[in-house]
């Protein structure tokens, strides 16, 4: 991508799909000092603001991420949101508030916009597993697993789930 990236530099969307590989590499003080760049040039991009917002999310830095997300996003897209969006928020969520009821809620949307996405299901059911409502995480780890068979933690977190349920023979 990176030599792509240089052959059009002029293609956002190729710039972003490079962002979002150096962010799952680790990179994201690199990523976040190249999306500033290219905001510069088009500060109204919403995939480039999504995308610097993913990157503070993977630093932990949540405050930045949420006012990203919440000031600057949604006002671009006239207070609509879309499943990335929520899905961040969500994430933003889980990790920012003990408020079980809002975490669930925010998956619950998320899950209502993109019935398909494996990781909100996961995580969702991470937050019954951790509530002790073991019925309710076996059946969204098993979704999530449905979904992405190659996703190994939502394997995991089931066997625990069904372990916790004194189910040992599915748990195994």
């Amino acid at each position: 991508i990176q030599a792509r990236v240089e052959a059009d530099p002029e293609d956002l969307a190729k710039q972003v799909v490079l962002m979002k590989i150096m962010i799952a590499a680790g990179e994201q003080l690199r990523a976040i000092e190249r999306i500033r760049e290219l905001l510069r040039k088009d500060e109204v991009n919403v995939e480039l603001m999504k995308t610097l917002a993913q990157a503070y999310i993977s630093l932990g830095k949540y405050r930045t991420a949420r006012y990203i997300l919440e000031k600057r996003v949604r006002e671009l897209m006239r207070g609509q949101i879309d499943a990335d969006i929520a899905y961040m928020m969500a994430h933003i969520l889980k990790n920012t508030t003990d408020d079980v009821r809002k975490q669930v809620d925010a998956y619950q949307l998320v899950i209502q916009m993109r019935p398909d996405l494996a990781e909100a299901h996961n995580n969702l059911g991470l937050i019954y597993y951790q509530t002790r409502n073991y019925t309710q995480a076996a059946q969204e780890f098993l979704v999530a697993f449905r979904l992405a068979p190659g996703l190994v933690g939502a394997k995991l977190n089931l066997a625990n789930a069904y372990k916790a349920l004194r189910d040992y023979e599915k748990s195994r």
